[in-house]
């Protein structure tokens, strides 16, 4: 018989934690330990002088702001010590001296000042103690097993489709059996996407579910991981917000269907890199570029002569248009660079003449294998093209004349979507203020979008199966101007009201749609905006905001305290989007600038800060979740009234009906599909402990819930089958620790090593867990 854990007494000679201590206080008093104990004392720092230096700097600011601060600097530290292990092992693997690099003591001093504050020492290791509990609470939930695993099978099912897509779009599929199975697969593999993202929508809406605090924790967490991927897009160059897969979709389909796309959009709506990545998806490769003008011609698009510079000999250069479709760089080549076809993007493709039409419409018949100008036609290749849209503010761009129009596939590729239910563009400034350590270092009150709580009426309420009934809800204010909203909110929407006065700016139109702003001018010529329908449309005529420049205001706020300019160096988000606002409205066309006053002033900036966020705490991965309307706000639930009137004394159940209740006997589900009579209750293993003053092994009591291992499957006991004609009549049973309403039964045995087990497992991760909790803090694991 194994020993158990109660055999011998390990618990730490230091202080033990207080009785009452709740998990996420134990996690706070692990971070604070490992900060002390394995950083601050571990490395030397800087000396008095200098650290008082350090000191002053970080005074003036709040709680928060140094918390924020110290979580950066440890996570950094944490980085170093990850590189130093990793070339450690690559040094002592080639059979050479490791000598270990001095952590800088700035670093150090940094970490050990800033927790000197008793606040901070109070506020991050109690924040991102809550955190890791959140993270953890999540990886355990059904719903974020489930919505993990659906997010990687979307992922693993993609990549097939977009695999055997390409294979037949490259014509690399040969025979017709093997076409027609690809075909086929592609056909199952589009259904099962549609599914397995149907199912994933109605998980991050909680569709069916109740809204419930721990459904829509769950949902926050979903939403912050979804924040976590767009910044691993943003840091690549393009990040795919909702609209922008569906304008790739509508790309794709169009070559698919042997129609070359048009794209048409405003400056900085995204133009290029849509049509990058549907090339990159369809051939593999980038697409070849022209830079069209209304002088394009056989020249720019097919090839021109140019002089080899080793033989002095002449040779052809080809063109774009002529590279895409043969794979042909120049007249030297004997064999292509290229075997496949790839895609020409032409770029301002409104600008080009009839010099380019006549070739282009000769390029459109063209089938793979065909003649094109001396080489084959490979398969694959084809055309996008790309146009700021015709309208006063581009005189040069033109409609395709009818015939090239039919050859063609518009696409309007708009700014990102603002809105309460598609707040694209508020999320993308969101991601783009997630620093290295998928972080937020702003208070929440300058983020979020305000809410109001709503009754539900009496006939309305839904009850839930716990009896609860959902009595009020919150919504999201519907006035997105309300001063009540955070910053970062109304700052989203006023610059999709810009873009969108901007985009009506170059519209022949005299309808205009409700959404955008109108304004009167007084006689002195102050602009103001109205909100009862009347006065004229606002529209700009040279001022936008594209996405790169709004990524950049963003991601200046986080660098803004190394500038060397004081104006950067504000405190809050709402100083610093003022002082963006400024000077954009100075280097604004003076026909527009008292029109872009207007708008910001109607959001609420360009007014005096009064507001004070230093008492705000940092903010936890699942809270960032929540900045997003998209995520359901939890319902306020009432319990069910008793029928037991209120003057009436309860009755209070005896010790022996206490009992009856706890050993109750019920019919449970095993794992192999039978059933099985369980009595709730404890169990003794009789030589399950342990005793150190007889050096004896005595009797155990095994209580409900407590864990154990068995062959890497996690279990909590659940008590004995209560059945006299069964065969393990008094056995014990587990319950699967994943939370599914499946047992196994077990011999004494079993029970006695899987206690064992998980004892083990609990001793040798003791140490690593408390590494893992400040390493990770709040799930901040970088991914």
């Amino acid at each position: 018989m194994k020993n158990s854990p109660e055999q011998f007494d390990l618990a730490p000679k230091e202080p033990a934690a207080p009785k009452e201590e709740t998990k996420q206080e134990k996690h706070a008093r692990l971070i604070l330990r490992y900060l002390e104990t394995k950083i601050i004392s571990a490395h030397g720092s800087l000396d008095e002088g200098e650290e008082k230096e350090v000191q002053e700097y970080y005074e003036k600011l709040s709680p928060r702001e140094k918390a924020d601060i110290l979580y950066g600097k440890v996570m950094a530290y944490l980085a170093d010590q990850q590189a130093e292990a990793a070339r450690k092992k690559e040094t002592e693997n080639q059979g050479k001296k490791f000598v270990p690099e001095e952590t800088d003591p700035y670093l150090i001093s940094e970490i050990k000042v800033l927790l000197s504050d008793s606040r901070v020492k109070g506020l991050l290791p109690s924040t991102y103690g809550e955190a890791r509990l959140d993270s953890r609470k999540f990886r355990a939930s059904e719903l974020g097993k489930l919505w993990n695993d659906t997010r990687e099978e979307i992922r693993q099912k993609e990549d097939a489709y977009k695999q055997i897509e390409r294979d037949l779009h490259l014509n690399k599929i040969n025979g017709q059996g093997k076409i027609s199975s690809a075909r086929s697969r592609l056909e199952r593999l589009a259904e099962n996407l549609a599914a397995l993202e149907k199912r994933e929508k109605e998980l991050e809406t909680l569709r069916g579910l109740p809204k419930t605090a721990e459904n829509t924790d769950a949902v926050a967490n979903f939403q912050y991981e979804n924040l976590k991927e767009y910044k691993r897009q943003l840091d690549k160059g393009f990040v795919w917000l909702p609209s922008r897969k569906k304008i790739h979709q509508e790309t794709v389909s169009a070559i698919l269907n042997h129609r070359w796309p048009s794209e048409i959009g405003e400056a900085g709506s995204g133009k290029s890199d849509q049509a990058d990545a549907a090339a990159i998806e369809l051939t593999g490769y980038p697409p070849t570029t022209i830079e069209c003008e209304s002088i394009t011609g056989e020249t720019q698009l097919i090839g021109e002569q140019a002089i080899d510079s080793e033989t002095g000999g002449s040779y052809i250069k080809y063109g774009p248009l002529k590279q895409a479709f043969t794979g042909y760089e120049d007249s030297r080549q004997k064999e292509p660079t290229f075997k496949t076809g790839r895609i020409a993007r032409f770029d301002e493709s409104g600008r080009l003449g009839p010099k380019a039409y006549s070739i282009i419409k000769k390029t459109r018949q063209m089938k793979p294998g065909d003649d094109f100008y001396g080489h084959p036609v490979l398969p694959g290749a084809g055309a996008i093209w790309t146009s700021n849209p015709v309208g006063p503010r581009y005189p040069d761009r033109h409609a395709p004349d009818p015939a090239m129009r039919r050859e063609l596939a518009e696409i309007n590729v708009d700014y990102p979507e603002m809105s309460k239910e598609n707040p694209e563009l508020y999320e993308f400034a969101l991601t783009a203020l997630l620093d290295e350590n998928n972080h937020i270092s702003v208070a929440q009150e300058e983020l979020a979008p305000a809410y109001e709580k709503k009754d539900i009426p009496e006939n309305q309420r839904e009850v839930l199966e716990d009896g609860s009934i959902v009595i009020a809800k919150d919504e999201v204010i519907e006035n997105m101007a309300d001063a009540r909203h955070g910053a970062l909110w109304r700052f989203a929407t006023a610059i999709k009201s810009l873009q969108d006065s901007f985009v009506y700016g170059n519209a022949e139109t005299e309808k205009y749609p409700d959404t955008i702003l109108r304004f009167k001018e007084d006689t002195d010529g102050n602009i103001e905006i109205t909100t009862d329908g009347s006065g004229e449309p606002l529209t700009l005529s040279t001022s936008t905001v594209t996405l790169g420049e709004l990524a950049s205001w963003m991601t200046g706020f986080n660098e803004r305290r190394q500038k060397q300019d004081a104006e950067f160096r504000v405190d809050s988000l709402g100083e610093w989007l003022n002082f963006k606002i400024n000077t954009y409205l100075k280097q604004a066309d003076k026909a527009d600038k008292e029109k872009i006053k207007a708008i910001f002033e109607y959001f609420h900036f360009l007014e005096a800060q009064t507001l004070n966020f230093r008492d705000a705490k940092p903010l936890t991965p699942k809270e960032i979740g929540y900045l997003s309307p998209r995520v359901p706000r939890p319902v306020y639930l009432e319990k069910p009234p008793e029928d037991i009137p209120a003057d009436e004394e309860r009755p209070v159940a005896s010790v022996k009906e206490k009992e009856a209740k706890e050993y109750e006997t019920r019919q449970v589900l095993l794992e192999s599909g039978e059933k099985a009579l369980l009595k709730v209750r404890e169990f003794t293993l009789e030589r399950g402990k342990f005793d150190a003053k007889t050096k004896k092994l005595s009797s155990l009591t095994v209580a409900l819930g407590q864990k154990f291992k068995v062959k890497n499957d996690d279990f909590t006991f659940a008590g004995i089958v209560e059945d006299k004609n069964s065969k393990y009549n008094g056995q014990p049973v587990g319950q699967f620790a994943s939370g599914e309403n499946l047992y196994r039964i077990f011999s004494p045995e079993m029970l006695d090593a899987g206690i064992m087990e998980e004892f083990k497992n609990t001793a040798e991760n003791q140490i690593k867990d408390l590494a893992d909790d400040i390493e990770s803090f709040c799930q901040f694991e970088n991914a």
